[in-house]
């Protein structure tokens, strides 16, 4: 996930080594932001909106939607 330092203290994220000057994933601000796995960051309301949209981006009717918000749901399952 690439996030700016403002996210990163709100939702309580890591700071990274790896940053990359670009678009915040989360709050959609221009900003040198850390390059982070999702699968290491805590669930946050402002990470489900992010998957959301990514899914939304993916998906084109509401079946795909929901088909791959399962999907999500399972994957984010088995990494906990």
């Amino acid at each position: 996930m690439f996030y700016c330092e403002d996210c990163s203290k709100k939702n309580k994220w890591p700071a990274s080594l790896a940053k990359s000057y670009g678009q915040c994933e989360c709050c959609g601000k221009t900003a040198i932001c850390n390059d982070v796995p999702s699968c290491q960051l805590s669930e946050t309301p402002a990470m489900d909106k992010v998957m959301k949209q990514i899914v939304e981006d993916e998906a084109g009717s509401d079946e795909d939607l929901n088909a791959a918000l399962d999907e999500v749901v399972v994957i984010v399952a088995k990494v906990q």
